[in-house]
């Protein structure tokens, strides 16, 4: 019941918070929406399974960065993100240690985990991907993915919410 209840609750503010976005939430209309006992938002579709880790979340586990300098993006923005994103990997493929970045059929295989990030520059989303064996070997729901290497199997974004538009994909150095 409350599973059904916080989703309801969840899809009435999406609705609301990205009617400007062309209504993302009716591309991801099967998507579940939980929130996890560590206090982040876990969302999985056909398309995609990703955690947003919140700003609380982020200042416990991530102590090395100015609580301050952390926020949480919404449920609206990530769909929005990944809206666009196996279409600006296509034309950004440049960024990975192949020369190019998974398709649209390997992306959906990958984890991800998103946090809204604060610079001088401005705010952003950093996502960080990583491949499915990944999400099964490690606690990705409950710990922050902080990896050296892995090559492409590891990979980040950087959103700009103010553009709306994914401004860098790389991935990590090769294994």
């Amino acid at each position: 019941m409350t599973k059904i209840l916080l989703r309801t609750i969840i899809l009435i503010a999406l609705s609301a918070s990205v009617s400007s976005c062309g209504n993302l939430a009716e591309q991801y209309p099967d998507a579940e929406i939980t929130e996890t006992e560590a206090g982040n938002t876990l969302i999985v579709t056909e398309d995609f399974t990703a955690m947003i880790l919140s700003r609380e979340f982020m200042e416990i586990e991530a102590p090395w960065v100015s609580p301050s300098e952390y926020w949480t993006p919404s449920v609206g923005q990530i769909f929005e993100i990944e809206s666009n994103l196996a279409e600006y990997l296509a034309q950004h493929g440049d960024g990975f240690n192949s020369g190019r970045a998974p398709d649209k059929e390997k992306l959906s295989t990958y984890g991800r985990q998103y946090i809204g990030w604060i610079n001088a520059d401005g705010e952003f989303i950093l996502g960080s991907f990583f491949c499915a064996h990944h999400m099964e070997e490690s606690d990705w729901q409950n710990q922050v993915v902080s990896v050296y290497g892995g090559g492409d199997c590891y990979f980040g974004i950087w959103w700009d919410p103010n553009t709306r538009e994914i401004m860098i994909a790389r991935a990590n150095s090769p294994k």
